[in-house]
Formats: structure tokens, C-alpha cells, sequence
């Protein structure tokens, strides 16, 4: 493929009259301009296809406007506009979807870049006022392998991904099948013969109650099984077919089972559907109790719960309904007493101030460590999350030396409950508060304050609204043990909603963005080393949650950090690794809550990147720099503007 070669974009719309309008507008506004794009009517029975003529005109001699003769479904409608299509590539984009104006830009400069077959790109979820809804859902985790693309709950998806032609023709999608994508999508991966990746671009999928994708589970989704035996034996001959079969049905049916089928609350909808599933797992031979990926699935999931998820997926073999629906029900009936046993809020699912007596009670019990901690909860207009957090801390099962709250004038009633928790707790723990008389206007010069304040030997700035799992500290401090001079030891970091909800389970892609490996596992390393291979480029601590700093004078880091709004934490980080070690274990371990879903601004967006431009400066300023690092440096830079469309930036 060359630079203007012509592409064909295909847009199947069906009765989505308050949507089609900014879709088809975000791909007509492409900085690429040699775009076919091919609008299919799939016989609405709204105002869908009134607008599209409207467009139609609007967008004269852009815009093909094509109309079945009767409803025919997303796949007919998809393969007919494969067949109209003129372009040697073809990208497909679902009617209330929408794309960035540089999308196909991006996608286009790297097949040719790489001389690629197909490229695939990250996911955002957004609500239908374009507000994000989750971080930005990754399409490959690791290397750009045709496994790692398929290990994926985006690899089946059309839309993520500019496509050559002839590859769909090949594999067509199942026409009158719901999950049509999985017949085409996953062959058309493992039958290319190159495969790139452009996580720069981002496709917006919103997420609307009427979808497809999120309508109540029924029988019609079993379409699955049509689909993915389609599929296999597509691929039957390829030389990985067992590892690729393996991947394929952990992700469209054992996943299926686990997070759908055996939540649905009505216990009739719910052994109705399981058995339907059992019928059809026996009809198509699919043992997904017996996949090879069955255990790292399991792993993946709190230790609690592995068992019970291990024993639902054993009782597959069994076709025993009964015994499937007796086991989620005691779950159910044991989770719901357990509450109540505990002491739990149940409106709320806030832990109780009786229940963090008893840890305070515990903990002053535990044995003294070989490294003093000072866990410092800097704290402003978190009381929702407060008890949580310090339900965490005291939960470690390495003895914490002491507690230090801080409040920066906070507008709720987070003081009254503060004052609470120390009245209930000093008695067992080595608990201060320290609360400002006027707001700081910053959560840096809190961490200052925190690790003035702090006399232990190492300092745990846990902010007020994140929790952590009750093993990270003692998981921290073993490579302090064992090694001199660690100035920071940290964990991986998962994310979680406002209600504790973890939606991403390592923020390791995020981190690795050259796709190193340095963080799939522990490691200590110089931290001049750590700087000059990796910190140079971006932050590689997620959190400030997840780690242990070294007690020491850093007034010259906090003067120097208090320059920046967004990237002070990456700052600190370089200068406090620049004294000595870095220590890193690869557990997710620390839960970083996500509050803010709005998009970001553009002025956000600019000052960040200046931030990022100025932090360069530094670095090299301080440590020097190198060939390598300038081009990567240039490289960040780039994608970023693409990115995040700043205009006037080259």
C-alpha cells in the first residue's frame, strides 16, 4: 500500500436516527483524504434512512448511499458493502460510533510504515454525551503477536481495524448470526502475513441500553457457537491451531459463562440458559473445561473466588444444572450473610469504624518489622472513601510503625470522621493527625508535608480515596531486606471505578510504552540505570499509592516539583531514583480509584505537553542524554500531538 492509495470506509446503519449524523460527520472530516465512504441502509424503521438522503446531499459526491431491499442484518449488510467497496483496504465503522479526524491517518502511515495486511487499534468506551467511561481498552497486550492479538476481548471486533480487501472476501461474514465478527475477524488475524498495531488511534464505541452488545442475554446470543465453529475450521490448518482454539474459547464462551450466565439474578432465566449452553457445548464438542489457558484464567481472579469459579467450570463436565445453580446459589446466600456478619454498611458497602478497632487491635499485636513505616493518608474531601482506606492499611500483615492523617481543609465532613477513627483507634496504634488551617491548592506539597512529618524509615503515601491489597507492604519491604540503598520500591497498579470496582487489571501496558518486558517481572535496578533506559520517557510509576519512598531531604525535589500541575509526580520520581535503588514487584497489588471520566481539554492537553517537553529538558539537563533516547523522545512527542490533536504543534 502507498500513502494515497484509496480506502473504503463502511458504515451499516439500522434505526439509528439520533446517532448516524456525528458518526458519518467524524469520518467526512478525515485529515486523510482518499476515503470511499460506503453508507448501507439496512431497511430502518425510524427516521435513519430520511437523514442519510439528507447527508447524502450534504456530502454530495462523497458519500455512497446504499439501501437493502428488506432487513437483512448487520453481516449481509457488512459483506454487501464489502463487494461495492473499491478501496484495497477497508475500515468499517458501527453508525453511532465515531472516530478522531486523524484516525484513518494514523492507520494508514503504519500499514504502509510496516507494509502490513491489517492494523488494529485501541477501543474507548464512551456514554452517548461522549463522556469516557473507562480508560482506553487496549488491543494488544505485549508484543504484536497473531496470539496476543487473539488473547484479546477486542480481537474479534471489525471496527478497531483497517483490513485489506481481499482477506474479507476470503472470510465474509456469517450472515443471520449475532458474534458474526468471530468467523471473520480471528481468521483474517491468523491468515495475515503481517500484523501492526497503532495505539495512538482510538475508535469511540458508546455504550447506548438499546445495543446489541447490551441487550438482556438471550438464546439468539448463542449465534456464538455458529460463529466460532465457522471460525475454527477457517483456521484448522494453521500451524498454532490448538493455541489459537484454546485462546478463542476462553474469550467467547468460558468468559461468557463466568461473567454472564451465571450472574443472571432470575435463578429460572438462569438454569434455562446454562442448560441451553451445556446442549450446545455437547453438540459442538467444545470442552472448555479442559483448556490449557483454564488455570491462568483462574489465577487472574482473587483468591477468594478461584475456587468457586473452578468448581462452576469442572461442573460443565457434569451437565449437571442443578448442581451449577446450587453452588451459585450458596454463593450468593454466603456473600449476602457475610455482610451481614462482618459488620459491613449494606446500603453503602463501606467497612465500619467497629471494624477497624479490631485491626488496630491486630495489628498493635503483630510482630515489629525490620523496617519502620510511616503510612501517611493525605486526605481532601475523601470521607467516602476514608474508612476503606484506612480499613487497608490496617489490614497489612506487616506491622505498620505508625499513621499519619492529613487534612487539607476538606469542605465535607471528612475532620468529624477523622476525629472518629482517632478516638476509637489511639489507643492501639500509633496514630497522628495533622490537619491544615487553609488549603495547600496541592497534592504535592501534601506529599512534602507527609514525608516531613513521617519518622519512620520509609514512607507510604496512601492517598485517601485508593485501598491495597492486605499483603503489599510486607511484599514491599523484602527487597529492602535484602538490598541496600532502595530509595523507591513499588507494585503494579490496577484500576477501579468510583465504587471499588477493578475494570483494568495492570497498568503495565500504560507503563511499557517501547514494549520492553522490563516490568513482567521483579526486578531491582540502579536508579540511574532505571532513568537512562526507561524514566526518561515517561512516568513509570503509576501511583504514588504503590510505594515505599526513603525517608530523606527532598526540599530541593519539592521546590523543583511544585513548577508543574500534571507531571510533578514523574519529577519527584526521577530525582528520589536518581539517589539510589528502584525495587519492583509485578503483583497488582495497589487500587488506584478512577473518579474523572470527562474528556480531557484541549489547554489540559497543550500544558501537558509542555509539561512533557520541559521534563525532557530536565533530564537530560541533570542525567544527559543520547541518540536513543532523543529519537524516542521526538517519537512520544509526535504520537502525542496526533493523539491528542493538539493543532499548530509539528
Amino acid at each position: 500500500m502507498k500513502y494515497n492509495d484509496k480506502i473504503s470506509v463502511i458504515i451499516p446503519c439500522y434505526n439509528v436516527e439520533k446517532y448516524v449524523e456525528k458518526s458519518i460527520a467524524s469520518i467526512m472530516n478525515q485529515t486523510y483524504e482518499n476515503i470511499e465512504v460506503i453508507v448501507i441502509d439496512d431497511k430502518s424503521t425510524d427516521n435513519t434512512y430520511d437523514i442519510l438522503k439528507q447527508l447524502e446531499k450534504k456530502y454530495l459526491g462523497k458519500m455512497i448511499l446504499l439501501q437493502n431491499e428488506e432487513n437483512r442484518g448487520l453481516a449481509y449488510t457488512r459483506n454487501f458493502g464489502v463487494l461495492k467497496a473499491t478501496g484495497d483496504y477497508i475500515g468499517f465503522i458501527d453508525s453511532d460510533d465515531y472516530v478522531d479526524k486523524n484516525y484513518y491517518d494514523i492507520l494508514v502511515n503504519k500499514l504502509v510504515s510496516e507494509d502490513a495486511d491489517l492494523v488494529v487499534n485501541d477501543i474507548q468506551l464512551v456514554d452517548e454525551n461522549s463522556n469516557n467511561i473507562a480508560p482506553v481498552t487496549k488491543a494488544c497486550i505485549g508484543k504484536v503477536t497473531k496470539l496476543n492479538l487473539i488473547d484479546n476481548g477486542l480481537c474479534a471486533s471489525a471496527c478497531n481495524k483497517l483490513i485489506r480487501k481481499d482477506l474479507l472476501l476470503t472470510f465474509p461474514f456469517l450472515v443471520g448470526k449475532i458474534n458474526e465478527d468471530v468467523a471473520s475477524i480471528i481468521p483474517i488475524i491468523v491468515k495475515s502475513e503481517k500484523i501492526t498495531y497503532a495505539e495512538e488511534a482510538v475508535y469511540y464505541y458508546v455504550q447506548r441500553k438499546n445495543s446489541i452488545q447490551n441487550a438482556k442475554f438471550s438464546e439468539k446470543r448463542f449465534d456464538m457457537f455458529d460463529s466460532i465453529s465457522v471460525c475454527l475450521d477457517r483456521i484448522k490448518d494453521s500451524d498454532r491451531y490448538e493455541e489459537y482454539k484454546d485462546i478463542i474459547l476462553l474469550h467467547q464462551l468460558l468468559e461468557i459463562y463466568i461473567y454472564i450466565l451465571i450472574e443472571i439474578e432470575s435463578e429460572k432465566d438462569r438454569k434455562r440458559l446454562i442448560g441451553k449452553f451445556i446442549e450446545k457445548l455437547n453438540e459442538y464438542d467444545f470442552k472448555i473445561w479442559d483448556l490449557k489457558c483454564k488455570n491462568q484464567f483462574i489465577k487472574r481472579h482473587r483468591k477468594n473466588i478461584r475456587v468457586y469459579y473452578r468448581r462452576l467450570i469442572n461442573l460443565l463436565k457434569g451437565n449437571n444444572v442443578e448442581k451449577i445453580n446450587d453452588t451459585i446459589k450458596f454463593r450468593k446466600e454466603f456473600k449476602s450473610n457475610m455482610k451481614k456478619l462482618i459488620g459491613r454498611n449494606k446500603e453503602t458497602g463501606k467497612y465500619t469504624i467497629d471494624e477497624l478497632v479490631k485491626l488496630a487491635k491486630k495489628q498493635n499485636n503483630l510482630k515489629e518489622g525490620n523496617v519502620k513505616i510511616s503510612a501517611v493518608v493525605p486526605n481532601y474531601n475523601y470521607e467516602e472513601f476514608l474508612i476503606r482506606r484506612i480499613y487497608s492499611i490496617l489490614n497489612q500483615n506487616y506491622k505498620i510503625y505508625e499513621l499519619v492523617i492529613l487534612d487539607d481543609c476538606s469542605k465535607d465532613d471528612s475532620r468529624a470522621l477523622i476525629d472518629e477513627i482517632y478516638s476509637k483507634i489511639k489507643a492501639y496504634i500509633n496514630i497522628r493527625l495533622v490537619y491544615n488551617e487553609k488549603n495547600s491548592g496541592s497534592a504535592f506539597k501534601q506529599w512534602a508535608k507527609g514525608i516531613e512529618e513521617a519518622k519512620g524509615e520509609y514512607v507510604w503515601i496512601a492517598e485517601a480515596d485508593d485501598y491495597c491489597d492486605k499483603r503489599m507492604i510486607s511484599e514491599l519491604v523484602k527487597p529492602i531486606e535484602l538490598t541496600e540503598k532502595i530509595y523507591i520500591s513499588y507494585v503494579d497498579t490496577a484500576f477501579t471505578d468510583k465504587k471499588g470496582n477493578i475494570f483494568l487489571k495492570t497498568i503495565k501496558p500504560e507503563i511499557d510504552i517501547m514494549k520492553t518486558g522490563h516490568w513482567d517481572s521483579n526486578f531491582i535496578n540502579d536508579g540511574l540505570k532505571e532513568i537512562e533506559d526507561y524514566t526518561f520517557l515517561n512516568n513509570t510509576i503509576a501511583n504514588v499509592s504503590s510505594c515505599l519512598i526513603k525517608k530523606d531531604d527532598y526540599s530541593a525535589i519539592y521546590e523543583e516539583i511544585g513548577k508543574y500541575r500534571q507531571s510533578g509526580d514523574w519529577v519527584f520520581y526521577v530525582n528520589v531514583m536518581a539517589r539510589g535503588k528502584v525495587a519492583y514487584i509485578d503483583k497488582a497489588m495497589n487500587f488506584y480509584r478512577v473518579h474523572d471520566t470527562q474528556i480531557t481539554s484541549n489547554m489540559k492537553k497543550e500544558r501537558h505537553l509542555e509539561e512533557i517537553k520541559t521534563i525532557y529538558e530536565m533530564i537530560s539537563e541533570k542525567f544527559g542524554t543520547n541518540e536513543f533516547q532523543k529519537k524516542k523522545r521526538d517519537e512520544r512527542i509526535k504520537f502525542l500531538i496526533k493523539a491528542w490533536q493538539i493543532e499548530g504543534e509539528k
